[in-house]
Parts: structure tokens; sequence; C-alpha cells
């Protein structure tokens, strides 16, 4: 019988969906995979489900109790702190488990590999991670959404997202925009309606960039790096739909959406 497999990948929305593929590797393999992420993506878990895999949630300093996951907390401070031990740069195996310490991987390349080093440390292709998340939606709830935004069905509008993790960067979109903001009462996923029916999408190199990817949307679409300097090595290559790269907001021409 295999060793469970514990993964370190506790945060990022978009890391956590870009990794699907290599949960399920490992599931399929014959691991019982565990995956401890933050309780504020406890929404994600009907996404995530998946045959012989858990996520328990990491509330504060306190965690949803697993086997053991003291041993496990224990190296992800290694993995963390240690940032050139070689012995992090593999899947490590303990007298328990297999630890996958994939949230700092990239730390043995720079941040320029922060995404594909994930499945190189496991010596697995990623070339068709969008093929293995299966978004589970709300159609009533997006619906709501697109309504409650002032939207109808043959409305025109680029969609533009200004946010991520590190904070805000201001776009000037001309013509008609809907910007992601939060509203009460929805969630991320109740915005891919709208997503789906933008002329064009504007946003910031983010998670909604890895979601346009598992819904292959179709519309032109533009990304705006979150790095100073700029750069989109790391995202870049994992992305298979024909994204225009815009340096900074500066950087972005477009005409009014007619």
């Amino acid at each position: 019988m295999k060793k469970p497999c514990y993964v370190y990948q506790p945060v990022g929305i978009g890391d956590i969906l870009f990794i699907q593929k290599l949960v399920r590797h490992y599931a399929d393999s014959g691991h019982r995979v565990v995956c401890p992420i933050l309780d504020r993506f406890e929404w994600l878990l009907p996404t995530l489900a998946y045959p012989g895999v858990s996520y328990p949630l990491i509330r504060g300093r306190s965690v949803q109790a697993f086997d053991h996951c003291q041993e496990f907390f224990a190296l992800a401070k290694r993995a963390d702190e240690d940032l050139g031990n070689p012995a992090f740069w593999h899947p490590v195996e303990t007298p328990h488990f297999l630890f996958l310490p994939l949230g700092p991987s990239h730390r043995r390349y720079g941040d320029h590999r922060v995404m594909p080093c994930k499945y190189e440390l496991c010596g697995l292709d990623y070339s068709d991670w969008a093929d293995y998340v299966a978004l589970a939606r709300n159609p009533g709830q997006e619906r709501r959404l697109f309504e409650a935004l002032g939207l109808r069905d043959g409305i025109r509008y680029t969609l533009v997202n200004e946010h991520c993790s590190a904070g805000r960067l201001p776009m000037a979109v001309p013509g008609r925009c809907v910007r992601m903001e939060y509203v009460e009462g929805f969630g991320l996923l109740d915005w891919l309606l709208v997503a789906e029916r933008a002329a064009r999408i504007v946003t910031i190199d983010t998670s909604l960039v890895l979601l346009a990817e598992i819904l292959k949307l179709g519309q032109p679409l533009y990304m705006i790096s979150r790095y100073r300097p700029p750069h989109f090595d790391g995202t870049k290559e994992i992305l298979r739909l024909p994204w225009n790269y815009v340096p900074t907001p500066a950087d972005l021409v477009l005409d009014p959406i007619e």
C-alpha cells in the first residue's frame, strides 16, 4: 500500500486550481492525498472534490486535525525557511507520507519559475493542466449577479479586473466596462457568466487568467503584469489562449467597445 501524499500548497486560488492535475495524478496512482488550504478558500471545495483527496482547512494557527499534521507543518516550515536546501527540490519521503513542497518550490529557480516548477518538482507535465479542473458552477447565482450588474443579453462590455493579492492596479479602459469588485452575496465563481459574455477581458496577472484558461474563452484577452519590472515569466508558459501581454496599464491601448 502506498504512503499518503501530503501537498504543501495552502494559498493562492490560481495556484490551487493549477495543481489539480498533479493532485489527481497522485490520487489515481493509489496515494491518499492530503492538501491543507486556508479556510478563506473553503468555497473552492466543491470544485476541488476528487476521490481520495482531502483538503483540511487552516484557520489562523489552528487546522482541522489530520494524521501526522504536526510533522507536516514542521516540514512545511523548514521548506519555507531553508530555501537553498536541495532536499526540498524533490518530493520528500518521510516514514509516514510523501511530502510535496509545492508552495516554496519556485525558490529553487526564482520567481520567474513560480508556476511551472510545481510540476517540475514532481517530474510531471503541466501543459494540459486546465483540462483537469471541473468548476462547480451555480448558473442561477451567476445569472443573478449578471443582472445585478445591470447587464442583459446582447450588451457588449469589457470585463476589467484591477485586483490581485498584491493590491490594486488601476486601468483606464475606454467604453462600457464592468469592473470586478466585491458584490455582497456573490463570490469569484459567480463572475463566470459575466466573463463568458464579455466582449473582451482586461486583467492583472491573477486567478482570473487561470479561470479564463479553464473556461477556454474565445474573446480578446489582455493581461497586465503585476510585477515591477514587468514580466510574464512563470505564467506565460502555462497558458494556451492567445493572450495579449501588456507590461503596464500605461501601455494598454484599446478602442472603445461598440
